[in-house]
């Protein structure tokens, strides 16, 4: 029944989309990167073994707020707490000062703050703390810092 509510969207590689809380989505096919904050308040509407909650999302489904579709090399979501920064086959730099989680898509990457160095190979993340200083992230494929206002 609610596949019918549902916009059926594309996106390419590079592409991403911001929902904000209450939006439902899936996703068909592909791989994507999401970002969520840690709850256990995530509501299943159906085609999972996990509990599926319908009640209780139709009071808070939202189906007035439009998704924000973004691209680029930076992605700074409108009424988010994060950014993300996307490095592809190359380096960046990652300010401090605020939490850092950099997630190696395409291939490994590494991650140096001041002496220390750490390698994530493809699917692996490197976290880094508000209180380290500056991060010098870098791969041979894509790598994404998702990264806390």
């Amino acid at each position: 029944m609610l596949t019918a509510l549902l916009d059926f969207r594309t996106l390419e590689v590079g592409q991403a989309v911001y929902l904000a809380p209450g939006i439902p989505h899936s996703y068909v096919r592909g791989t994507g990167f999401e970002v969520m904050t840690s709850s256990d308040n995530v509501l299943r509407l159906g085609l999972t073994g996990k509990p599926v909650f319908i009640d209780h999302a139709m009071k808070i489904l939202d189906f007035t707020t439009e998704p924000q579709y973004l691209a680029g090399d930076t992605i700074v979501p409108e009424g988010a707490a994060f950014s993300l920064q996307v490095i592809d086959a190359g380096s960046g730099e990652l300010a401090g000062g605020g939490y850092r989680l950099i997630v190696a898509i395409d291939g490994a990457c590494e991650v140096a703050v001041g002496v220390q160095t750490q390698v994530a190979a493809q699917g692996q993340a490197v976290a880094i703390t508000a209180e380290e200083g500056m991060a010098h992230v870098t791969t041979t494929g894509r790598a994404i810092a998702v990264l806390a206002n």
